[in-house]
């Protein structure tokens, strides 16, 4: 894998300007930014099969929204297990604050309660988040190659993609976590300082926002693109 490359590939096309602009754009409208998220997916795929220009043009914008909410949907399988656990915490939560409410005696005791009862969803939250957050490259490369949704659930494939070149896959999943709190960091201290610029500060601002959360989404579907092209997901014809 080239690390560098990831940041520095969009550069390479000579409409990079125009195609990251409407990517910002589109991130930053409701429903219609599942596109945003297809386009990325087929940054993946085409750095996969190694394509000279992974970066598509926005023709085919119908495809991209697609893919990209069909992607979501296998996403939100995913955290269906911490949205049933956050359901039955606020479900326990409220009946802990009325039973507080009618009891002054054992007010104190139940709030204790409560309160290590939510640190310990927070942990099982934050930790199943880092395992699911660690699956998902792979299970995207999956659906990418395929557009199939059931692919983001072939565990064992899953794993065994993983496994290929472990070393590999966390130093790509690492540098991800790191670049996205860098150039998030970068991006907040820019917008506050050009949100005091009369008039078009904010605007700059939004776009700056917008255009470098989407640059760092397509440096995430190279880099990890990268991987599978060296380590071709297990169980698909090389020409998927």
């Amino acid at each position: 894998m080239e690390i560098g490359k990831a940041f520095s590939f969009v550069l390479e096309d000579e409409k990079w300007v125009n195609k990251v602009l409407i990517g910002a754009v589109v991130s930053a409208i409701p429903i219609a930014n599942f596109a945003a998220s297809g386009y990325a997916i087929d940054v993946m795929q085409n750095t996969i099969q190694d394509e000279t220009r992974p970066l598509p043009t926005w023709d085919d914008f119908g495809r991209f929204f697609v893919r990209g909410l069909k992607w979501l949907v296998g996403l939100l399988l995913y955290l269906v297990p911490i949205i049933i656990v956050m359901c039955l915490f606020a479900v326990l939560g409220g009946g802990l604050s009325a039973m507080s409410n009618s009891s002054s005696d054992g007010s104190g005791a139940l709030s204790v309660f409560a309160g290590g009862i939510g640190l310990v969803v927070s942990c099982l939250v934050l930790l199943y988040s880092l395992v699911v957050g660690f699956f998902i490259p792979a299970a995207t490369a999956r659906f990418a190659l395929t557009d199939d949704i059931m692919q983001m659930f072939r565990f064992q494939e899953l794993l065994a993609d993983i496994r290929r070149n472990l070393n590999g896959y966390v130093v790509a999943y690492v540098v991800m976590l790191v670049a996205s709190l860098v150039i998030g960091a970068i991006i907040s201290l820019l917008g506050l300082m050009l949100v005091f610029i009369p008039i078009c500060g904010w605007i700059v601002a939004w776009v700056i926002n917008m255009a470098g959360t989407f640059y760092l989404q397509l440096a995430y579907s190279n880099l990890f693109g990268q991987y599978f092209k060296e380590a071709r997901p297990s169980g698909l014809a090389s020409g998927s």
